[in-house]
C-alpha cells in the first residue's frame, strides 16, 4: 500500500523504499540504468550522482525504520545549461581552491624561506661583526707589518707580568735595534725593507723561545720580554743568541742583505719598577751599545741618562747649526801617483760647535742622516765647495761626498747645477764621490740621477771601493770616472801580499775600464811606493797632507814647488 501511494506521489522511477529491519527494497528493478546498480545498499547518498539523498519516513512502525532513497541520474542534466554552469562553476571553484592552496603553499614557503634567509643573514652578519671586531681588536694591539704585539700591548703585558712576579723572579727587557736597516730602505726601497722587517720578526720569535714575548715598537726597533728564572745571566745568553741570529745573511727579493743588531738590557727590579722605566733604561743601554760599535749588547748602568740627554741636545743643536751655517770645510789634497803633482782636493765638513769645539763628520753625519738635516747640510757643502774651488788655479778640481740619503731627493741634480751656476765653477772641475750603498738598490731613480749629473759634465767617483758586497757588478751598472780604493787595503800593503794583489787587481781593472784609481790612506813613503808600483794613478793620505782650512790652501798655490809632495 505504501509503494502504491509513493508511485502516485513520485511518478518517476528514481527512488527505492528501504527497510533494513524487514530486508525490504521496493521497486529496485524499476530504477533507471543511469543510477548505480548498488548505491551502498540505498542506506547513504551516492557521491557519484548529482543528487541523491536518504529521507527518513515518519511511519508508525515500532519494529523498524522506513527510509526513502531518491536520486537523479546524471544523464538527466547533461544538456541542461544551468546544471552545466553549476558544474563549470564548481570546477572553477575547485581549480580556484587548488590555485589558492598552491599560492598559499608557495607564499608559506616563500615566507618560511625568507625567514630562514633572514635568520641565516643575521647569523652571517653576526659572525662577520664578530670577526671584524676581532680583527679590529687585533689591529689595535698588534703591528700590521710583522703581526707582533705593538707598544700598547707590550706595556699592558709588562704591567700584568710585573704584578704577578714572585719575590724571587725577575724580568729582563731587551731593546733590539737593527744596525744597518736605514741604508736598506734608502737604497733597496721600502718594499724590501718591509719584507726584511717581517723576516727579522720571525727570526726573533724563533730564537726568543716560547716563554718570551717579542714586540715591535716602531721602525726597526723591537723589544723582547724574558722571564728570568735562573739569574741575570739568562738575559746575556738570550741577547748573544739574538745578535748572532741577526748577523746571519737575509735573502730578500734576490738581494743578499747583512744588517746585524744591537741590544740594550734592563732588569726588574734592579733597573726599574715600572714598564716605562724599564723600557727607557733598556733604550739607554741600547744607545751605548750602538755608540760602542754596534753588533753588541750592553746592560743598563746609572749615568746613561746623561749621555742620552746629550744626544738629544746635539740633535736640536744640529738643526740650529745648519740654519746658522756653523760648519766649515777642510780640504785634503789629491796627487798624481807618478808625478806627485797636485790634482785636486776632497772637501771634508767640520762642525764648528759653539759648545764642543770643532767636530769631525763621524760625530754628526749619521745624526744628520737620521734627522733629515743632511739635505740642507749637503746643499750648503755643495755651494761652499764650488764657491771655494772656483778661486783655485786651473785645473785643480774639488771632490764632494754625497750621502745615500741625498739621493732620495728628486731634485739633487738641479741642486748641483744651481751650485755650479751660482759659483761659476766649470762642471769638469767638480767630482762627486758616492759609496757602494748608493747603488745597492740599482733602482731607476738613482741611476737617472747619476746620469743627469754626468750629463752636466761632472765626474763621478766610487768611494771606499772593496768594502761592499758586489763591487764589480756596480762598476758594470754605471760608468764611473774614478775608483777610490779603501784605506783598509792600502794600510796593509807593506805586510800583506794579499792586500797588494787586491790593489793591483783593482788598478788594472780601472785601466781596462778607462777609470782612474786613487789609493786612499797613504801615510808612509813605502805605501806610496807600493801603490805607484801596483798601478794606481792617484794618491791621497796624510803622507801628502792632512785636511786643512781653505785659508791655508792659498799658501800652496803661491808656492808652485809646494804643489808636489
Amino acid at each position: 500500500m505504501l509503494t502504491s501511494a509513493l508511485r502516485k506521489l513520485l511518478p518517476g522511477s528514481d527512488y527505492v523504499i528501504v527497510n533494513s529491519g524487514y530486508g525490504f527494497e521496493s521497486d529496485q528493478h524499476r530504477m533507471s540504468t543511469a543510477l548505480a546498480a548498488d548505491s551502498r545498499a540505498f542506506t547513504a547518498a551516492d557521491p557519484n550522482l548529482i543528487y541523491s539523498e536518504v529521507i527518513p519516513l515518519s511511519l508508525n512502525d515500532p519494529r523498524s525504520a522506513w527510509r526513502l532513497w531518491a536520486g537523479f541520474p546524471n544523464s538527466r542534466f547533461d544538456n541542461n545549461m544551468d546544471v552545466q554552469s553549476v558544474r563549470e562553476f564548481e570546477l572553477a571553484g575547485y581549480a580556484a581552491v587548488a590555485l589558492v592552496t598552491l599560492l598559499a603553499l608557495a607564499c608559506w614557503y616563500a615566507i618560511g624561506r625568507t625567514m630562514t634567509m633572514q635568520v641565516e643573514a643575521a647569523e652571517t652578519l653576526e659572525r662577520r661583526v664578530e670577526q671584524r671586531t676581532a680583527q679590529i681588536q687585533h689591529l689595535a694591539t698588534h703591528d700590521i707589518l710583522t703581526g707582533l704585539p705593538n707598544r700598547g700591548l707590550l706595556a699592558d703585558t709588562m704591567d700584568e707580568a710585573l704584578r704577578s712576579l714572585r719575590d724571587d723572579e725577575k724580568l729582563a727587557v731587551h731593546c733590539v735595534d737593527l744596525d744597518r736597516f736605514k741604508p736598506v730602505n734608502d737604497t733597496l726601497g721600502h718594499p724590501v725593507g718591509d719584507e726584511l722587517l717581517g723576516a727579522v720578526a720571525k727570526r726573533l720569535k724563533h730564537h726568543a723561545g716560547e716563554t718570551a714575548m717579542v714586540a715591535r715598537i716602531g721602525g726597526d726597533e723591537f723589544v723582547i720580554l724574558q722571564l728570568l728564572l735562573d739569574g741575570d745571566d739568562e738575559a746575556g745568553v738570550l741577547a748573544s743568541r739574538v745578535i748572532h741570529a741577526l748577523s746571519d745573511e737575509f735573502s730578500i727579493q734576490g738581494h743578499k742583505i747583512n744588517i746585524g743588531g744591537s741590544i740594550g738590557i734592563a732588569v726588574f727590579p734592579d733597573d726599574g719598577q715600572s714598564s716605562e722605566t724599564l723600557i727607557r733604561n733598556a733604550d739607554l743601554a741600547l744607545y751605548k751599545a750602538k755608540m760602542e760599535g754596534r753588533g753588541t749588547c750592553r746592560s743598563f748602568e746609572p749615568g746613561m741618562d746623561a749621555r742620552l740627554q746629550e744626544r738629544r741636545q746635539l740633535e736640536s743643536e744640529l738643526a740650529l747649526g745648519v740654519k746658522k751655517e756653523q760648519f766649515v770645510l777642510h780640504y785634503q789634497p789629491l796627487h798624481d801617483a807618478k808625478t806627485s803633482q797636485l790634482t785636486g782636493f776632497e772637501a771634508l765638513v767640520r762642525w764648528n760647535h759653539p759648545r764642543l769645539g770643532l767636530l769631525p763628520p763621524s760625530e754628526f753625519i749619521q745624526l744628520a742622516e737620521e734627522t733629515g738635516a743632511i739635505d740642507a747640510l749637503g746643499e750648503w757643502i755643495m755651494r761652499r765647495a764650488c764657491a771655494d774651488a772656483v778661486k783655485w788655479p786651473l785645473p785643480v778640481k774639488v771632490a764632494v761626498n754625497l750621502s745615500p740619503a741625498q739621493f732620495k731627493q728628486q731634485g739633487l741634480s738641479l741642486q748641483v747645477a744651481a751650485a755650479l751656476a751660482a759659483s761659476g765653477l766649470l762642471p769638469s772641475r767638480l767630482e762627486l764621490e758616492i759609496t757602494e750603498s748608493v747603488l745597492l738598490a740599482n733602482n731607476e731613480n738613482t741611476l737617472n740621477t747619476l746620469y743627469s749629473l754626468r750629463d752636466l759634465g761632472i765626474s763621478i767617483a766610487m768611494d771606499d771601493f772593496g768594502t761592499g758586497y758586489s763591487s764589480l757588478s756596480y762598476l758594470r751598472s754605471f760608468p764611473f770616472n774614478r775608483i777610490k780604493i779603501d784605506r783598509s787595503f792600502v794600510s796593509l800593503m807593506c805586510e800583506s801580499s794579499e792586500s797588494r794583489a787586491i790593489v793591483k787587481a783593482v788598478a788594472e781593472l780601472g785601466t781596462t775600464l778607462g777609470m782612474t784609481t786613487t789609493a786612499e790612506g797613504v801615510e808612509t813613503e813605502d805605501q806610496y811606493r807600493l801603490v805607484k808600483e801596483n798601478g794606481c794613478t792617484d794618491v791621497q793620505g796624510w803622507y801628502f797632507g792632512r785636511p786643512m782650512p781653505v785659508s791655508e790652501l792659498h799658501a800652496l798655490f803661491d808656492q808652485p814647488e809646494a804643489l808636489t809632495a
